[in-house]
């Protein structure tokens, strides 16, 4: 942006609005308010446990997952939902920038520790692309691809249904309504290890399907980050 156009359109925090120096920073004020995800969090899919529990969340101690381990940044609560809403439905596209710093500063050592093959966002249908314009997970991960210096692969996945929403449904109708509703675009995936990447992880059942196609298409392991975490069911 020349600066005519950051005069008129200067970067805001994307919580408050406030102006801030760029679009990877928020406010001193929300910064000090932001959910951020403790010491304490599941080894399977990074949801935060309280002290007293022990390596796994509830989730993860009574189902089986197809990715090997994930990571959030944040609980999904107060400002992040906003922030996630407006980035998803209000074409607050700049927010994508603020996430993937943040991904990058608080978990970068984690992914720089597992030498993946590549990045790839969870894939919204064509639907929802023609009305919204963009993959606010494909955003994040192609910012996050160029901080991490790993190659980004969006174009290995589709979504072939627009699906019902997950938060309607219950645990058992949240893994029915994701039966089919991804492939690869080729048969075999030539990859080793996937990072996929998410704005949201509630039961994991989105994640584990994109999976569970990915390693039968012959990666050999799949990984994820996501911006939040809901809380255990």
């Amino acid at each position: 942006m020349n600066k005519v156009g950051s005069l008129l359109f200067p970067p805001r925090c994307p919580f408050c609005k406030e102006v801030v120096e760029s679009t990877e920073k928020c406010c001193t004020d929300c910064f000090s308010k932001l959910p951020y995800i403790g010491k304490h969090f599941c080894y399977k899919c990074g949801k935060q446990l309280e002290e007293d529990q022990f390596e796994y969340c509830h989730d993860c101690n009574i189902q089986n997952h197809f990715f090997r381990q994930g990571r959030g940044l944040y609980v999904h609560e107060d400002l992040v939902c906003d922030a996630i809403y407006d980035l998803k439905y209000k074409n607050k596209r700049q927010i994508a920038d603020f996430f993937a710093e943040q991904i990058w500063e608080y978990l970068g050592e984690w992914i720089k520790k597992s030498d993946y093959s590549a990045i790839i966002p969870v894939p919204i249908s064509e639907h929802k692309m023609k009305i919204r314009g963009y993959n606010q997970a494909e955003l994040i991960s192609r910012k996050l691809s160029l901080k991490a210096g790993i190659v980004h692969r969006p174009e290995c996945l589709i979504r072939t249904s627009d699906t019902a929403p997950q938060r309607l449904l219950g645990r058992l109708e949240r893994k029915n309504n994701l039966k089919n509703a991804f492939k690869t675009t080729t048969d075999r995936v030539q990859l080793e290890k996937v990072l996929l990447v998410d704005d949201i992880f509630t039961t994991g059942n989105t994640v584990d399907a994109v999976a569970e196609i990915l390693l039968h298409s012959g990666v050999k392991a799949v990984d994820f980050i996501t911006v939040s975490i809901g809380k255990g069911l």
